[in-house]
């Protein structure tokens, strides 16, 4: 059995999207971020509603793998000592499955698009970098490689991006770290000085409504690329990702926990592509892709 309903999706969204009122029109953030949500809200009640007791099967089966717990990694209770300690395991975790490598796969595109364009190294900046490791990760494949990257890490968290500049000074990078409200970028960027705005395997911790403001904030300061980097929703996924975290943390039982609770919130394809048309619907590319095993991407070109 499938987690997701493609032809189910797909048939909603072609219908949806030459409705009149598609996309919804809005004046503000919140009125984005309103209609993101019911949008979304729409697509998942609708297909509770499928024809057939298969289709019926898979959607009721998907609503109840569906869940609002919240990860340790998200709870203020968790210590700062604690915290650090997973995110070392999670950075272990991702070096070992090669995550940073399919990362900087997934980004190529729109960083040679750019730079074919500007003939000057591309500017990205990462939303919701928590401690930088993905950031500084980037930062030394990319010296490997040759990519011609200027890479900047953001957070909402003082003291997430205070850690992150000084493992990137101690290490010698040339990847930064700045406070960003994700979801209110225009008072502290300059237009045009970002190329490619991306979140990467953070997505999932966010609502429809927040994605969407994402997208708009990066487009109206002048990014080119969007570019949103998570988990597939699926069946393997959902059986091999809490095993393979187990082995690789060594049993770390709240690193397990959210394994489990994350492979549970990962946004359907339908979904990403449907919010990213209610925030972007004129833009000039708009694309989801799988990438095996377990990888999707959401990359709009404005």
């Amino acid at each position: 059995m499938r987690l997701q309903l493609h032809p189910f999706d797909r048939r909603w969204l072609a219908e949806r999207r030459a409705a009149a009122d598609f996309p919804p029109r809005w004046e503000t953030m919140a009125g984005l971020g309103e209609a993101a949500e019911a949008e979304v809200d729409a697509l998942r009640r609708a297909r509770l509603g499928a024809a057939g007791r298969a289709q019926q099967a898979r959607a009721r089966f998907d609503a109840a793998v569906r869940t609002d717990t919240v990860e340790w990694m998200d709870r203020d209770a968790l210590s700062p000592a604690e915290r650090t300690e997973m995110v070392r395991r999670l950075h272990h975790f991702n070096r070992a499955v090669l995550s940073y490598h399919r990362h900087i796969h997934m980004l190529r595109p729109a960083i040679d698009a750019v730079h074919a364009r500007a003939r000057r190294p591309a500017r990205l900046l990462e939303l919701a970098s928590g401690a930088g490791a993905l950031t500084l990760a980037l930062d030394r494949l990319a010296r490997r490689r040759g990519l011609p990257v200027e890479l900047t890490g953001s957070d909402i968290v003082q003291s997430h991006v205070d850690a992150a500049n000084r493992r990137a000074a101690a290490g010698g990078h040339r990847a930064r770290f700045r406070r960003l409200d994700a979801m209110d970028l225009l008072p502290a960027l300059t237009p045009g000085e970002v190329d490619v705005v991306y979140i990467v395997q953070a997505a999932h911790h966010f609502g429809p409504g927040a994605l969407a403001r994402m997208i708009a904030q990066a487009r109206l300061a002048g990014a080119r690329h969007f570019v949103l980097i998570d988990g597939r929703r699926s069946l393997r996924t959902l059986a091999l990702l809490v095993p393979l975290v187990a082995v690789l943390s060594r049993g770390h039982r709240k690193l397990m926990h959210d394994a489990w609770i994350t492979a549970r919130k990962f946004y359907a394809d339908a979904e990403l592509e449907l919010i990213a048309r209610v925030a972007a619907g004129d833009a000039r590319q708009i694309e989801v892709r799988a990438h095996e095993p377990a990888f999707v991407s959401l990359s709009i070109r404005f």
